[in-house]
């Protein structure tokens, strides 16, 4: 990137308290996640202190393992600690001293690692423990008896949460059904009735266009650059969508005008609207739940 100095830094501004904002900005975190990964890292070291008592005549090699897995866990702990300090804020973001160098250091997700490390390294020191508990039960007919009902019921919960926990990933859009399938719907009539080298004003929540309709977008919050020119034109152009907006529903009513000042700004041809607010063109395309309009 070789974009001047102001660029670069309005670029990752942008991208650490605005577009991810949710992975960077550890203020932006709620308080459930840090009690959430408390409670595991509390876990880890309870499970890793009953394995290095209870579990003495364990190999070199495994003894070993498991404490350099716990070693790593705990240094991404210390990396998302570093990165909760240089986050630390009672201010707004712009109000902050040192902004520039906070800047640049969150960018590199010091919360990436550690968010990775512990659920998997906590599953599988807890598989241990439970090995080991089992292993050194006494064997006699009870606690078979009770070994055998845990291993059922442990085996029948997991089936039911990898069952269950993917259910909400089955609709990625978060939309209802009805409005789901009206957006497939005007997705596809881009597809059908568009020249492939058009552009498309899309809503906010314009959920995998690109993939159904196989066209561009004037701006999509989702797909934002990399590069810090890059993101200061997406930012550019969500201001510019987001004013327009506003400007146009001044007079409760999107006229000719407004249509022939959003096509003359983004240089596109079609615009996907909702069903909400009043526009005095009549659509080329309508359904339940979106319009489209020609801006040519």
């Amino acid at each position: 990137d070789d974009a001047p100095a102001a660029t670069k830094f309005a670029g990752d501004y942008l991208q650490v308290y605005q577009r991810l904002k949710h992975h960077l900005d550890p203020m932006e975190f709620e308080w459930w996640r840090y009690a959430a990964y408390a409670v595991m890292t509390v876990a880890l070291l309870l499970s890793y202190r009953f394995l290095s008592i209870r579990n003495q005549n364990e190999s070199l090699e495994s003894r070993t393992a498991l404490r350099l897995l716990v070693g790593i866990s705990l240094a991404a702990l210390l990396f998302a600690f570093v990165g909760v300090l240089v986050g630390l804020r009672f201010v707004e973001p712009a109000q902050m001293l040192g902004l520039t160098w906070r800047v640049k250091l969150l960018k590199f997700y010091p919360f990436r690692l550690y968010d990775l490390i512990l659920p998997a390294v906590l599953a599988i020191v807890l598989t241990r423990v439970l090995i080991v508990w089992l292993t050194n039960s006494e064997q006699d007919s009870l606690n078979l008896k009770r070994q055998s009902y845990l291993n059922f019921s442990l085996t029948i919960s997991l089936f039911v949460v990898g069952i269950t926990l993917p259910f909400g990933d089955r609709n990625s859009s978060r939309m209802p059904t009805q409005m789901r399938q009206d957006w497939l719907a005007a997705c596809h009539w881009i597809e059908q009735n568009t020249a492939e080298d058009a552009l498309i004003v899309t809503p906010r929540h314009s959920w995998a266009f690109k993939w159904f309709a196989q066209r561009a977008e004037y701006v999509s919050y989702k797909d934002c650059p990399q590069e810090s020119a890059g993101i200061l034109e997406w930012n550019r152009r969500l201001t510019y969508k987001y004013n327009w907006s506003v400007e146009s529903y001044t007079d409760e009513i999107i006229d000719e005008q407004d249509l022939a000042r959003l096509a003359q700004e983004t240089q596109a041809e079609y615009l996907i609207a909702t069903d909400t607010g009043t526009v005095s063109v009549d659509p080329i395309f309508v359904n339940s739940s979106y319009r489209i309009f020609s801006l040519k």
